[in-house]
C-alpha cells in the first residue's frame, strides 16, 4: 500500500518537472484557443461573421431549442448545450492527435530519444487517425452514458429527488471516472509505440485491471476540477436565474483553462507511468 502511494505521489512530482516543456504547452494552448474561439462564435452569434454558420449548427443538432438559443435569456441557458455539442466535433478531429503529440514531446524528454518524434508525413497521419479515434470512442461512451443513462433509469429516478441528486452528483460522476480510467494510457501508448487504436485500448484496460485502484484515483485526482465545474454548470437556468447570465459563458471559458491543466496532468502522469515500464 505504502509503495502504491509513493508511487502515485512521485508521478505527479515528475509531472511537476515536465512544466518547462515549452511545445507541450504550445500545443495544448492551441487546442485551448480552438475551444475558445468556438465558444465565443457561441456565445457572440450575432456576430456576421458566426451567425449564418451557428444558426446553420444549431438546427442542425437540435432545431427543438434553435429559436430559444438566439433569445434572451435562452440563448445563455442553452449555451453550454451547443457549445459542448459542437465541441466534440472538433475535439474529434484535433484533441486526440495533438495530446499524443504532447505525449511524445514528454517521452521524447525523459528519454532524450530523436527518434519518438520522428514520423514521416503518411505516418503521422495514420498515427493521429488511430489518436482521434480513440479519443472519440472515449468520449462516445461517455456522452452515450450521459444521453442513455437517464432514459433507462427514468422509472428509478423520477419518484425520488433523492435517488435523482445520487445519480447527478454519484453515479454520473463515478461513470466518469471509471471510463477515463479504462482508457488512461492510450491516447500516449498509441502515439509512442505507433500502435493502432484497439491495440492501444486493450493495454489501458489491461494496465487498469492489474491496477484497478491505483488507475481509478490517478483518473479521479485528474477530474476533479471538472467534475466540479460540471456540477456548477449542471443547471445553467439557476446561474441565468440568481447571477448575471454571462457567467455562463465565463465559468466555461474557465472550463477551456481547466482542461488545459487536465490535459498536462493526464498525458505527463501517463507518459511517467509508461516510461516506467520500458
Amino acid at each position: 500500500m505504502l509503495k502504491s502511494i509513493n508511487h502515485f505521489i512521485s508521478l505527479f512530482i515528475d509531472t511537476f518537472k515536465l512544466f518547462g516543456r515549452m511545445k507541450a504547452w504550445l500545443l495544448l494552448l492551441c487546442i485551448s484557443l480552438v475551444y475558445w474561439l468556438l465558444l465565443y462564435s457561441h456565445y457572440d452569434f450575432a456576430n456576421p461573421i458566426f451567425y449564418s454558420t451557428i444558426h446553420w449548427w444549431t438546427e442542425l443538432w437540435d432545431s427543438q431549442y434553435a429559436g430559444g438559443f438566439t433569445h434572451y435569456p435562452g440563448h445563455f441557458i442553452l449555451l453550454s448545450y451547443y457549445y459542448s455539442s459542437a465541441k466534440l466535433f472538433i475535439g474529434l478531429l484535433i484533441e486526440g492527435g495533438i495530446l499524443g503529440a504532447v505525449a511524445l514531446v514528454f517521452y521524447r524528454y525523459i528519454f532524450t530519444d530523436t527518434k519518438a518524434t520522428n514520423l514521416s508525413i503518411a505516418a503521422y497521419l495514420t498515427n493521429w487517425l488511430h489518436l482521434s479515434l480513440c479519443w472519440g470512442i472515449l468520449n462516445g461512451i461517455l456522452y452515450a452514458g450521459y444521453k442513455f443513462f437517464p432514459l433507462i433509469l427514468a422509472d428509478f429516478l423520477w419518484s425520488s429527488p433523492r435517488r435523482q441528486m445520487m445519480f447527478d452528483y454519484g453515479f454520473i460522476p463515478l461513470f466518469n471516472v471509471l471510463v477515463v480510467a479504462l482508457f488512461f494510457f492510450a491516447i500516449p501508448y498509441i502515439a509512442i509505440y505507433r500502435t493502432n487504436v484497439l491495440t492501444g485500448i486493450k493495454f489501458s484496460i489491461m494496465t487498469f485491471l492489474r491496477r484497478p485502484i491505483f488507475t481509478f484515483f490517478l483518473a479521479a485526482i485528474i477530474l476533479t476540477a471538472p467534475l466540479i465545474l460540471a456540477f456548477i454548470m449542471s443547471n445553467p437556468s439557476e446561474i441565468v436565474a440568481k447571477f448575471n447570465p454571462i457567467m455562463v459563458y465565463l465559468l466555461l471559458c474557465t472550463g477551456i483553462v481547466i482542461d488545459l491543466f487536465v490535459n498536462f496532468f493526464w498525458m505527463g502522469t501517463a507518459v511517467n507511468y509508461l516510461s516506467e515500464e520500458d
